[in-house]
C-alpha cells in the first residue's frame, strides 16, 4: 500500500471514529465483604483472598455507587487500588489473586447469613509474587473492560467485586489481605474512565445450545438496530455503513450479521439469537448500530457458557 494511500485511509477512520469526551471519576468503596462459598461470614473491616486446605475459598467482595455515571455510558478503563494491611505474616505462602465482575450485588457486611453470591466474568489475570508488605501500601488493578457488558451495572447504578486466592496451595493456607470499606484507614477505590452517551448492548444468556438475548437500550425510537458479532477479536474494523459512510466497528473480520430490530417507542429493542450447541468456551465479540442515528453501541466481549 502506497504511503498515500495509507494516509488517505488513517484520515478516513479518524473522520467516521472522532474521540469522544472522556471522563474519570475516582469511586470508594460502599461496603466490602468476606465470604465462604459454603456461606460463612467475616463480617470485619478486612478484604481478603484467601484459601485453605480446610476450607477452601475466602472471597473478598467489594460493591461502588455508579450513579455518578450516566446510564448510556461507554467504559474505556477501569482501575482498582486496594490498600495493605500490615499483619498476620501477609502475603503468606504466594497468593495467586484474580478480580472478577460479581453479577449478583444481594450482599452486604451488616448480614453475616448473606450467601455466596457467585463470580462472574475474570477482569485480570493471575496476580502474584509481587505484594506489598508494609501498611497502607497501595496496590493497582488494570481491570479488562472488554471482558464484560457494564450496561445493568450502570443501570442499576451499582457495580460489585470480588477477589479470590486461586493458588490452591494443597496442604497449606494462602492469604493476602486489604483494608475493607470504612471511611479509615483507606477503603478500596475504583476509578473508571467513561466517554458519551449512545445505545447500549447487553447481552444475556449466551450459553451453548440456548438462545441468547441481544438487548439495545437508549436507541432511536422506532428506529432499524443491526447487529454483528466476530469471533476473532475486537477491531478496529472500517466497514461501509450504508448512508452513514464509513463506520468503525469494535470487530474484526470476519464480521458475521446477527439480524435486527425495530427499537420501540422507549428505544429498546430486543433479537433473539440461536447459540450452536458444543460452542462452550467460545470468545464472541458482539456490536449493534443504530441506523437513524447512525451510532454504534458498545462492544461486548463474552465466552459462551
Amino acid at each position: 500500500m502506497s504511503r498515500v494511500l495509507s494516509l488517505l485511509l488513517l484520515a478516513v477512520l479518524c473522520l467516521a471514529a472522532p474521540l469522544a469526551a472522556q471522563t474519570t471519576v475516582t469511586l470508594q468503596a460502599t461496603d466490602t465483604d468476606c465470604i465462604n462459598p459454603a456461606g460463612s461470614n467475616w463480617v470485619d473491616n478486612r478484604l481478603r483472598a484467601y484459601w485453605s486446605s480446610s476450607i477452601l475459598f475466602v472471597d473478598g467482595f467489594m460493591k461502588f455507587d455508579l450513579s455518578s455515571i450516566p446510564d448510556g455510558s461507554a467504559i474505556t478503563s477501569m482501575k482498582l487500588t486496594t490498600y495493605h494491611e500490615y499483619g498476620f505474616g501477609n502475603p503468606a505462602s504466594n497468593p495467586e489473586v484474580q478480580i472478577y465482575r460479581v453479577g449478583n450485588d444481594a450482599w452486604s457486611r451488616s448480614n453475616s447469613a448473606d450467601p455466596h453470591p457467585g463470580l462472574n466474568e475474570v477482569l485480570t489475570p493471575v496476580h502474584a509474587g509481587a505484594f506489598p508488605v508494609a501498611d497502607l501500601v497501595p496496590y493497582v488493578w488494570d481491570l479488562d473492560v472488554n471482558a464484560a457488558s457494564w450496561s445493568g451495572d450502570l443501570l442499576d447504578d451499582t457495580l460489585s467485586l470480588a477477589m479470590r486466592n486461586v493458588a490452591g496451595n494443597a496442604g497449606r493456607y494462602s492469604y493476602v489481605y486489604w483494608y475493607g470499606s470504612d471511611a479509615s484507614p483507606a477503603p478500596p477505590e475504583l476509578e473508571v474512565t467513561y466517554g458519551g452517551g449512545g445505545p447500549v448492548l447487553r447481552v444475556s444468556n449466551l450459553v451453548a445450545g440456548g438462545v441468547a438475548s441481544l438487548d439495545v437500550f437508549g436507541a432511536t425510537p422506532g428506529g432499524k438496530v443491526q447487529y454483528g458479532y466476530s469471533l476473532t477479536g475486537a477491531g478496529p474494523t472500517a466497514v461501509p455503513g450504508g448512508g452513514c459512510g464509513v463506520i468503525v466497528v469494535d470487530l474484526s473480520l470476519p464480521i458475521k450479521q446477527a439480524g435486527s430490530a425495530t427499537a420501540d417507542p422507549n428505544g429498546n429493542a430486543s433479537r433473539s439469537a440461536n447459540v450452536p450447541a458444543g460452542t462452550t468456551g467460545v470468545m464472541v465479540w458482539i456490536q449493534a448500530f443504530d441506523v437513524a442515528s447512525c451510532t454504534l453501541t458498545n462492544g461486548v466481549a463474552q465466552a459462551i457458557g
